[in-house]
This record gives structure tokens, sequence and C-alpha cells, in this order.
């Protein structure tokens, strides 16, 4: 018949998507990855005290270039606090999102070089913090579930944890798209001396990790595709939120915890919102939703202190009540 197409030129045709898909992830991806190579070489051997410009150059840059994020940044934010700020005071806000958060990758590859001697010098309350934070972690004889999120700067928290409370930290993360950046970023990880469980790993890992007594690390801020979620309030709009982390401390019976490190000045400050634990009533879903409600609440506050810290690029609120992101979850059971 007219219009049919035979199962040898259907395979054909998928074939050559293929082809085209491939080059297209390649002709991306590739130069991205030696894009960044260039810029952590770079970034390794500058003084700490040239970030600060180094980051205004490359964030300002990056606010010219990534014109979807720049918009979804502008528009997330005016939603947020456009009742509140000038239209022009949005944008200048933006800039400052996109300018710190270059300042997180540019700052993590100056400082990653520095002996734990040399941090704690410069800064020694963030040590002091810290250590107290695995004093009371291993106090408990259990281990503690931690929540953090893309505010202030993450990737120096795992790194102050790695120099100032070795073998505390056990982080959860996602394996890139890219196998060269997955590579390239996990044994920069592992040279601190972090041991990283990948979100595609036994479930019996992150188990073992709580109940070992370590702080099981997890950034919990930003939307996934999962099952196992609800809708809870962020900033004022529904958000799907994974249950996964408070269900894991409802079934071991560990305590949370919801930490930050956050820029102050020219320095950071670790941001403590305490131990707390997941209600243990018949109502195993309200428990789940009450404990969940509650820390997001917590990243809410600390977002609307410092708004230019948190990632306002990320589509937060893709997903609505009424079309939710689901896919088939990997069957990872909590024993």
């Amino acid at each position: 018949m007219v219009g049919e197409t035979s199962p040898a030129n259907g395979n054909q045709a998928q074939k050559q998507r293929r082809r085209k898909k491939w080059w297209r992830k390649a002709i991306s991806r590739y130069p991205g990855y030696a894009l960044g190579r260039i810029l952590h070489a770079i970034a390794s051997v500058i003084p700490h005290g040239a970030c600060g410009a180094i980051s205004t150059i490359v964030g300002l840059a990056a606010y010219l270039f990534l014109v979807r994020d720049r918009r979804r940044a502008i528009d997330q934010l005016a939603r947020v606090l456009g009742s509140e700020r000038s239209p022009r005071d949005i944008r200048r806000l933006a800039r400052a999102v996109f300018v710190h958060t270059a300042s997180v990758y540019i700052e993590w590859s100056v400082l990653r070089r520095w002996s734990a001697e040399r941090l704690e010098q410069r800064f020694p309350e963030a040590a002091r913090d810290l250590r107290d934070l695995a004093v009371r972690v291993r106090a408990g004889g259990l281990g503690v579930v931690g929540l953090t999120g893309h505010l202030g700067n993450w990737e120096l928290l795992s790194l102050f944890c790695s120099r100032f409370a070795p073998g505390l930290l056990v982080p959860i993360a996602n394996r890139l798209y890219f196998r060269k950046y997955q590579e390239f970023l996990h044994r920069l990880r592992a040279e601190t001396g972090l041991r990283v469980i990948y979100n595609d790993e036994s479930a019996r890992k992150v188990v073992e990790a709580v109940r070992n007594g370590h702080l099981l690390g997890l950034l919990t801020d930003q939307e996934v595709r999962t099952n196992a979620c609800v809708f809870v309030d962020l900033l004022g709009k529904p958000a799907q939120t994974a249950l996964f982390p408070v269900q894991l401390a409802r079934k071991l019976k560990a305590r949370l915890t919801m930490v930050f490190l956050v820029r102050e000045g020219s320095s950071y400050r670790v941001v403590d919102r305490g131990f707390f634990e997941v209600p243990h009533t018949s109502n195993v879903e309200a428990d789940l939703l009450e404990a969940t409600q509650l820390w997001t609440r917590w990243l809410e506050e600390e977002i609307l202190r410092r708004p230019e810290q948190w990632s306002w690029m990320h589509d937060r609120w893709h997903a609505r009540p009424d079309r939710p992101r689901r896919h088939v979850d990997r069957g990872r059971r909590i024993e």
C-alpha cells in the first residue's frame, strides 16, 4: 500500500536517527568537556584571592550566553520575589546567582589543593562547627540522614567534611550523563577522601552507611523523577519532592539533619538546623508528608535569607500535582 514503510526501511531510518543523535551529542559534549578541563586546570593554579574576579567574569558570561537558564532564573525569581523587588532588581539578583554558581566550582577547584591545616587557618569557624557536628552524629550510635541542597557551596561542604571530619560524610550522587565528565569528577572527589555512593548502586550500601554511623549526604532540593514522591509547598508553589530521605530515616529509626555551607562576606559559615526525627504513628503517609514538609520549610527559610546563593536555573516546579514526573523506579528497597 502507498505510504507503508517496510521493516527494513524502518530499521534503516532508525539507525540514521541514532547516528544523527550520536553526532549531536558528540558535538555538544566533547567541546564542553574540553572547556571544563581547561577551566579546571586554570582554576587549580590561580590564587584564592583571584576567585572572586574570575567567578564574576565566568558567571556574567554564562548569564549572557545561557539564554534558557537565564530566562528560567529570572522568571522563577520574579514569581517568588517580584512583589518585593523591581524587575531591575530581579535581573541584578539573577546575575548574582550565576556569579555565585561559578564561584562554587572555581573556589572548590582552588581550595581542594589546600591541606586541612591551611583550610582551618582560613576557615576556623567552619572547621569547629563540622567537628562538633561529627561528635553529635557519632554520639547517637547510629548514623544520620543529612539533607542539604544547591544552596551556598555544596561542593565545599563535602570538601570541608573530608578535611575536618574524615570519614564522617558519605554522599549519594547521580552519575553524570557523559562518561568522561563522570570519570573526571569522580576522580576529583575521590582524591579528597570522599567515598561516594551512586544512586544506581545497591540500597544496601546506603543502609550500611547509616548503620555504621556515617552522615549520609543527600542533595534534596531539586526535582527528581520517582514514583516515591509527594507534593509539598516550596516558596508558595507545590513542588514534587522525593520521599526517600524520610523513608530511609523512618525505616532505620535514624535522625535527620539539614546542613548548608553558606557564604558570608569573604568567608563561609555552617548553617546547622539540628536533628529531627520522622514521626512514627500508624499513618505512614502522614508521617512522611509531615517530615518532608518540615525540612522543605527549613530549606525555604534559608533560600529567602540568601536568594542569590540558590540555583534558580533549575526548573524546580516543572511537575504539577495534575502532571507529576514519573518513571519506573529501579526496585530500590530499604532493608
